[in-house]
């Protein structure tokens, strides 16, 4: 969703109070006429799968492709390839460009050489405050070395993080260890998922879940709640996620990002919720929930218990 991939980019997004918020778009600077100038002209529209410029028109603005490469900074084979990542569509427009593809058309499987994490996986996670042999144990974490390719896709030297349910392993997201690439986040193909990773949660497979939980943006935030939290791959949540979780929990807490945009989305995941009969409260904090100390996140757990 492109919620997700202008949150996961540092792309600013136009508040609702702002002049140029418009519902049913999501608006941002324009990279082809006032990128820095603070004013939020360029709006993808969600229904249509499609940018315009308020300022400069479509002449450069009109391709999902073009300008998602422009604004994040890549390629545009690389933007086609987080555009399948991110699974924006791309209806309309006068591209014409088409995003859907169908899930589980090719066999599942890892990129290859994935497997035990290496040192340099697991200097990145402690540097990060986090136990590898934990995060190895619970939730199944693995790396990736130099030669992990899957179609056309180049995966080396990354946290790859199964994603479970049912007890069946059926998608995986990654994590980019060395802040030299371009695209710090790629998930699994989206022909290879057996499910759409965007219709399930991520939660620990080595445990049943609670009748309450800790509702997060991604696994970083899970890891550091552990057991009780759960995530829902981004801020930009769907419909059958809604659904999903309104049927497996009493009780949410929702702790998303401190930045505005997460904290919009935490507030509407709220209020669907609490629609469908989920006592629900959202939880801000004053930093990211996977930068926190563990023992802040601890506490923070222990709290929410005796509520």
């Amino acid at each position: 969703m492109i919620e997700d991939l202008f949150h996961d980019y540092g792309i600013d997004t136009a508040p609702e109070d702002n002049k140029h918020y418009r519902p049913g778009w999501i608006n941002v600077e324009c990279p082809f006429c006032g990128q820095g100038s603070g004013k939020y002209h360029l709006g993808f529209n969600i229904k249509d799968g499609y940018f315009h410029c308020w300022n400069c028109g479509t002449e450069n603005a009109w391709s999902v492709k073009r300008t998602i490469a422009k604004l994040i900074g890549v390629s545009e084979k690389e933007a086609v390839v987080l555009i399948k990542t991110y699974r924006i569509s791309m209806k309309g427009g006068k591209g014409k460009e088409q995003a859907k593809v169908s899930i589980n058309k090719k066999q599942f499987r890892l990129p290859p050489d994935s497997g035990e994490m290496k040192k340099n996986h697991r200097r990145y996670l402690e540097k990060r405050r986090f136990d590898p042999d934990w995060l190895e144990q619970e939730w199944k974490v693995m790396g990736t070395g130099p030669m992990a390719k899957l179609d056309e896709v180049d995966y080396k030297h990354r946290i790859l993080t199964p994603i479970y349910w049912n007890n069946q392993m059926v998608s995986f997201q990654t994590r980019d260890i060395t802040g030299k690439h371009s695209m710090p986040y790629l998930a699994c193909p989206q022909e290879r998922e057996i499910m759409y990773h965007k219709h399930i949660i991520y939660t620990n497979p080595s445990y049943p879940l609670w009748e309450w939980g800790i509702c997060v943006e991604g696994k970083f935030d899970a890891w550091r709640f552990g057991h009780p939290a759960f995530a829902t791959f981004g801020i930009g949540y769907t419909s059958k996620q809604v659904t999903l979780i309104a049927s497996l929990f009493k009780q949410v807490y929702t702790v998303f990002d401190p930045e505005p945009q997460a904290q919009r989305q935490a507030e509407d995941l709220k209020g669907e919720l609490r629609f469908r009969g989920v006592e629900c409260h959202n939880i801000k904090l004053k930093s990211d929930p996977g930068d926190l100390p563990q023992d802040e996140a601890d506490y923070i757990i222990k709290q929410l218990k005796r509520r």
